[in-house]
């Protein structure tokens, strides 16, 4: 899988800027992965130390000084940015490559478990003309449910099955379904990144 660097330089003081830019240059000095660094680590070193030189002049409280010490830490802010899209660049994606530059890389997105299939699917006859409830139990990690259904033969693998509702909750109560009519219900569950396999057929007919 490609890796991608971490870059949390956003909101970085004045020391956490120059520990980061110095760790970069160590980490990059004589680093065979990138031989011609925009901008180079002498132009990176350059102005990390006019950053350090900034802030004890700042420290001392002058307005001027402070407001010459903003305007270093956006260059060297801007610099660590433009050195670091060379590392993507020279790196296309090897973690190890990334890492050997001084900087994070980004950790690997946990894989999402399996959903298992809904279970205690039911399709019952509601309490008035036309109405079928539905209910399941929840499955640990699903988001929301799509209720699928068909009037054809569900054992016909060429039934045309179409999706009725989509819902976070267990339950369901569809109206208007007609009179006498036979329904075959299903149900799966959708999780954030990945769906389970459709639940058991539940057969109803509505009430005459």
């Amino acid at each position: 899988m490609r890796r991608k660097i971490k870059l949390d330089i956003s909101g970085l003081n004045a020391a956490k800027l120059i520990e980061k830019a110095g760790t970069v240059v160590t980490r990059m000095t004589d680093n065979a992965n990138f031989p011609s660094p925009t901008p180079s680590l002498a132009e990176l070193t350059a102005a990390y130390e006019a950053l350090a030189a900034a802030a004890v002049i700042a420290g001392r409280g002058d307005r001027e000084a402070i407001s010459a010490r903003k305007e270093q830490e956006l260059i060297v802010a801007n610099m660590l940015r433009n050195i670091a899209a060379y590392i993507v660049l020279m790196a296309d994606g090897n973690g190890t490559i990334l890492l050997s530059s001084g900087f994070e890389i980004q950790s690997l997105p946990e894989p999402q478990p399996e959903l298992s299939r809904p279970t205690n699917f039911k399709a019952v006859r509601g309490a008035h003309e036309g109405e079928v409830d539905l209910s399941w139990k929840s499955v640990k990690g699903a988001m929301t449910y799509v209720v699928g259904m068909t009037t054809d033969d569900p054992k016909d693998p060429a039934a045309k099955w179409t999706n009725e509702a989509l819902t976070t909750k267990v339950k369901v109560k569809f109206e208007n379904m007609g009179i006498g009519n036979f329904l075959t219900f299903r149900v799966k569950a959708v999780g954030r990144n990945n769906e389970s396999p459709w639940s058991d057929i539940s057969m109803v007919m509505t009430a005459a």
